[in-house]
């Protein structure tokens, strides 16, 4: 009866052995910043975005030449106007200064949303090639090392790092990697 559980008990731990060799993990890493400052779409979705910046800026400045001229008319006149004129000049430079602002938070919010419009199809298109690399390779995970953010994966040794097949997957000829 003793052997008869013993040799159970072992067969079960060769099963799992089996199982758990079949299971194998191999886990890999990909530098996102890398692999972003090697792509071309990085160089034409910073152009567009600085693009954009400045028009914004541009409408920031005009509004602020306006007040700025506004103001020093105002200055000038202000001895000769009536108190109701006086008022009127008043709550239109403050409606002005309001606007201002206003257009200041929807620009920071236009800049965002711009960001976020013209980086999702270039995150997609290397997570999909990310994806493909992990499968080509046998890796079970991948982790990400991130974009001027702690680095979600704090140690890896070199050889799991997949960054160079996923630049390869997208056509991108990676750089020379520096001895250390």
């Amino acid at each position: 009866m003793k052997g008869r559980l013993l040799l159970t008990l072992l067969g079960v731990l060769a099963l799992f052995n089996l199982h758990a060799e079949s299971k194998r993990i191999k886990i890999g890493k990909a530098n996102m910043e890398y692999i972003f400052n090697l792509l071309p779409e990085t160089k034409k979705i910073s152009l567009a975005y600085n693009n954009f910046e400045e028009q914004l800026f541009a409408q920031l400045s005009n509004k602020f030449q306006e007040l700025r001229e506004k103001t020093e008319t105002f200055e000038k006149g202000r001895a000769t106007m009536t108190e109701a004129v006086r008022k009127q000049k008043e709550d239109e430079l403050k409606d002005l200064q309001s606007n201002i602002e206003e257009f200041q938070i929807e620009a920071q919010e236009s800049l965002a949303k711009k960001h976020i419009e013209l980086t999702t199809p270039l995150q997609k298109k290397v997570i999909q090639a990310i994806e493909e690399v992990a499968k080509e390779n046998g890796y079970t995970h991948v982790f990400r090392l991130g974009i001027g953010e702690t680095p979600i994966l704090l140690y890896a040794e070199e050889d799991t790092d997949i960054s160079d097949l996923v630049l390869k997957k997208l056509g991108i000829l990676p750089q020379a990697k520096q001895p250390k």
